[in-house]
Formats: structure tokens, C-alpha cells, sequence
């Protein structure tokens, strides 16, 4: 404790505590016999009244054990065991500030690792009961896959669409001027050609993607399919008649993979065909 220190000497045992800084303290003489108490405005006092005695300095530590219990240590981390010194040093105030401190640091541990345990059912896996398993078990069936086909209607090839252009060319593009109609029609065919062109890449490109996605469902039931045709011999052989090494295995795998706030030991034993035996220790 900053301020507060020990001394010890021909004249006897003394606690002084001051607030740093300041040149203010206060000392206590702690040997039998009454207890002297001497005030200073300044620190030059202090230095007078030490050479006058050979004394050793020593700052004081306090700590707080699990129990709540307020341990008094010298500058070398020695307990103070002195009970004559331990009850006058626990009157003063600066030992009564120091112990209020550490009460709340105690109350704001207890705290923490109980918001810890109480969230700690969040963070466990849920298990499934034989009911569930068995529920499982018989919604296990295959999927059929069924084919899809692509139903945008098929718009003409780009020779299919020249044709029709030229036939209607034939029939809307027509002039007194016959020998320019040639040149006319070509113009009509050539500027509506591309949106006919843009309009048969479109559906390509739809066409393409469908069967795509298409391949990617199919891919995908089988092996929903193939999994289910593992699946069920397992819950059926293993899970549900309560295989020994299957359930140790499982039960292992699950602990590994768990993740929790604060440290945990657990061992258990599986007493086949349905107890398991759990011994959890928690701080």
C-alpha cells in the first residue's frame, strides 16, 4: 500500500501512513504500552526522528484469499503472523480502504465466473432421445430425382429467321422503283436480324444455365441418397442397439469439439446397452 510502511527498531515496532506527496503522515508505535502519535507538516521530521533510532522500512501487502480472508505480507512476500500487530494495523483507515477494495475485486470475480456457469447451458449440445433417433431413422428415404425440362419456346435459328425476313421483306418492302427494292429489303433484313440474333443468344444462354443447375440437383440427390444408404444401417446397428465402441467414440468426438468459459474435467463410462456413468468436475 502506497503511503503505508513499517518500521522496526531499538525503540520498538512503528506503522506510518501518509498520503503521498503531501509530507502529511501518521505514526503509530505497535509494542506494548501506549501508542504515540506524532503529526508533521513537513517531511523533515520524518528524517529527524529516524536517525534517531536504527530502523528497517518495510511496504506492506494485502491480499485476499478465496475464503475472503485478508492476508497481511512484508516487501519479501513473508506472512505477517504477529497478532498483536495485525490488530492494530487492521484499526487504521488506509487498512480499511485497502480492505474494501479488495472485497469488490472478490465480488466482480464471483460474479464473472457465475454469469459464466449460468450462460453455460447454451453452449452444450442438445442430445437426441431414442425416440428422436428412431423418428430419424424412419424419415430416412430416398429422393427420386425427377428430370425438369426447359420450357421457354425455341425462337428460330438465325437461318430460319433470314428466311422469314426475306419473306416478309418480299411483302412490306415494295417501291415503284423496283430496281432499288432489292437493296430495300436487304437494309430490312440486315436491321431487324439482330434483335433476332440477340433474342436466340439469350435463350441459348438460358438453356444452358438450366441444364446446369439441373446437373448441379441431380449431383446433389445422389448424394443425399448415398448418405441416407449410410446412414440408416448406422442408426439402426449402432446408435440404436448402443454399440460400446461406436458410443465411446461418438461420446469422445463430442467432448473434443467442446467448446466452453471455463476449464472442465469429465471422464465417464458406458455401461452397455443404455447408462452412461458421468463424472464432471468444475472450478
Amino acid at each position: 500500500m502506497k503511503g503505508l510502511s513499517f518500521n522496526v527498531g531499538t525503540k520498538g515496532s512503528y506503522v506510518n501512513y501518509g498520503i503521498p506527496g503531501t509530507g502529511l503522515y501518521d505514526r503509530k508505535k505497535l509494542s506494548s504500552g501506549s501508542p504515540v502519535l506524532s503529526k508533521s507538516s513537513t517531511a523533515k521530521s520524518v528524517d529527524k526522528e529516524s536517525k534517531s533510532q536504527t530502523e528497517v522500512s518495510q511496504e506492506l501487502r494485502l491480499r485476499m484469499n478465496e475464503l475472503g480472508e485478508i492476508q497481511v505480507y512484508d516487501s519479501e512476500s513473508r506472512l505477517i503472523e504477529d497478532q498483536e500487530f495485525l490488530t492494530k494495523l487492521k484499526k487504521m483507515p488506509q487498512y480499511k480502504e485497502k480492505e474494501e477494495v479488495l472485497k469488490q475485486e472478490i465480488v466482480a470475480k464471483v460474479h464473472k465466473v457465475n454469469d459464466q456457469f449460468i450462460n453455460i447451458y447454451q453452449l452444450t449440445p442438445k442430445l437426441k432421445t431414442h425416440q428422436d433417433w428412431t423418428n430419424e431413422y424412419n424419415n430416412l428415404k430416398p429422393v427420386v430425382f425427377l428430370k425438369k425440362e426447359f420450357c421457354l419456346p425455341e425462337p428460330p435459328s438465325i437461318d430460319e429467321s433470314v428466311s422469314q425476313l426475306e419473306e416478309r421483306a418480299k411483302k412490306e418492302v415494295k417501291s415503284i422503283l423496283f430496281w432499288k427494292n432489292e437493296s430495300k429489303r436487304q437494309e430490312y433484313i440486315n436491321e431487324n436480324l439482330e434483335s433476332l440474333r440477340t433474342e436466340r443468344v439469350k435463350w441459348e444462354n438460358e438453356k444452358k444455365q438450366f441444364l446446369q443447375e439441373e446437373l448441379e440437383r441431380k449431383k446433389k440427390i445422389e448424394e443425399e441418397n448415398k448418405n441416407i444408404e449410410e446412414r440408416k444401417p448406422e442408426i439402426k446397428n449402432y446408435i440404436l442397439t448402443g454399440n460400446g465402441d461406436y458410443i465411446n467414440s461418438k461420446i469422445e468426438e463430442i467432448l473434443s469439439n467442446l467448446k466452453l468459459p471455463v476449464e472442465f474435467s469429465v471422464d465417464f463410462n458406458f455401461k452397455e446397452p443404455s447408462t452412461i456413468e458421468v463424472d464432471l468436475d468444475l472450478p
